[in-house]
């Protein structure tokens, strides 16, 4: 499963099951992790307030998506910058 809004050069169609760019942070909240040095525990509360605010069919599907398959999560982005590989999708919480 591949959570990000642009497709990652590189990386073959046929290589991912399944693309989500609605459950990708919004580009502002990417900009901020990215560019202006927001931590993680901040990224992560804002994504989960998009998520619950925006996004709640979304976020749904993705909980379905791991009771039927138990899909683990880590996200990263085009500056390699990554959550902790023991990561587990938040939304299961």
């Amino acid at each position: 499963m591949l959570v990000m809004r642009q497709w990652p050069r590189g990386v073959r169609k046929d290589c991912i099951d399944l693309w989500l760019k609605d459950a990708a942070p919004s580009r502002p909240l990417l900009d901020a992790y990215n560019h202006a040095g927001l931590g993680w525990p901040e990224f992560e509360q804002r994504y989960r307030a998009e998520m619950l605010e925006q996004r709640p069919a979304v976020l749904d599907h993705l909980r379905q998506l791991e009771a039927e398959h138990g899909v683990p999560c880590c996200a990263t982005n085009a500056s390699r910058r990554a959550c902790t590989a023991t990561a587990r999708c938040w939304w299961s919480c």
